[in-house]
């Protein structure tokens, strides 16, 4: 009897403290989600502060002269600022009208920007200029900004890199891994066996 006693003493004892380690952890939750909830509304209210269409104006400008942007950038922004559609619209209007926007310009440096700091390959810029919303026009003036003589020696310079991390396979290993590395960084399909085929003459 008195040994059934002390078990039960002891399960209690036991289930108290889950208990009571229970409603601590709920408790902490409960707080990180109250602080979190009121971080998000606090960050949503700042975000979707409104603005008239003359301020719209005015942090585009600004926005705008930090570096180029393309019309679909600063109407995500614009939105963000708390402007609809129309008066979204109107501002860029205004910023097109003032040269702030000016998607050939932005098209131009785009690619020659992903071209010499990424090492892009056309096929990638162009994919990522058109997510963009820029017309096929200005995508084509922007990619022909781009040397052919440097656009094939950047595509040799990688190919010969990335043969270097692939001592001991086969050749034919080598040059599927080398196509697929290349057709990634956005480079086309002829060219890369083209380059292939120069860096192994060089290699013979």
């Amino acid at each position: 009897m008195l040994r059934k006693q002390m078990i039960n003493k002891a399960e209690k004892k036991f289930f108290d403290a889950f208990i009571e380690k229970l409603l601590i952890i709920l408790l902490q939750k409960y707080f990180i989600f109250l602080h979190l909830q009121n971080f998000i509304i606090d960050y949503l209210m700042t975000k979707k502060q409104i603005y008239t269409i003359k301020q719209g104006e005015d942090l585009a400008k600004d926005y705008c002269s930090i570096q180029e942007r393309s019309h679909q950038e600063v109407f995500a922004k614009l939105k963000d600022w708390g402007l609809d559609s129309e008066q979204a619209d109107q501002v860029i209007t205004i910023l097109i009208s003032k040269n702030y926007l000016n998607e050939q310009r932005y098209a131009k440096m785009f690619a020659i920007s992903k071209f010499h700091q990424n090492k892009w390959g056309k096929i990638k810029i162009k994919y990522s200029l058109k997510q963009k919303d820029i017309s096929e026009k200005c995508i084509s003036i922007g990619l022909g900004e781009i040397d052919t003589k440097e656009y094939f020696e950047v595509c040799f310079g990688l190919a010969d890199k990335k043969y270097k991390t692939l001592k001991g396979e086969n050749y034919l290993t080598k040059r599927r891994k080398t196509i697929s590395y290349l057709s990634s960084k956005g480079f086309e399909y002829e060219l890369i066996n083209e380059v292939l085929d120069k860096l192994n003459n060089n290699k013979c």
